[in-house]
């Protein structure tokens, strides 16, 4: 009683803190096995769940300092929110890079703009 619900900040922290606990200790990862954490974890990173604290977070620490910061307050949600779907799960996809047994995937890809001018 008179606790409170872990908040979508919260969860992330504990959901890091588990995987690079496991990563210590589970030094052994085979690569598919280091592949499958860096998948989950770049899909977690780029869920409708996990976009709001990252929000508040980016909110609360690059606003301020942005030389508009209204303008940051009003369109830094929307553009986060379209933007963190795109980077984490490359990000984390590089996760098993330093593993020597282990090929980095291959680099991205152009892709193509529909109705782009260039």
């Amino acid at each position: 009683m008179g606790t409170l619900a872990p908040t979508t900040f919260n969860t992330m922290k504990a959901f890091t803190f588990l995987l690079l606990v496991g990563l210590v200790c589970g030094q052994d990862w085979t690569c598919d096995e280091c592949a499958e954490g860096g998948e989950a974890l770049g899909a977690f990173a780029s869920s409708e769940t996990a976009i709001p604290g990252q929000v508040d977070i980016l909110l609360a620490e690059v606003c301020p300092q942005a030389p508009e910061p209204e303008f940051c307050m009003e369109n830094l949600p929307g553009f986060w929110a379209v933007l963190s779907p795109i980077i984490f799960p490359i990000h984390f996809s590089h996760i098993c890079d330093d593993m020597e047994e282990c090929t980095p995937p291959p680099p991205p890809t152009k892709t193509s703009v529909p109705n782009c001018g260039a």
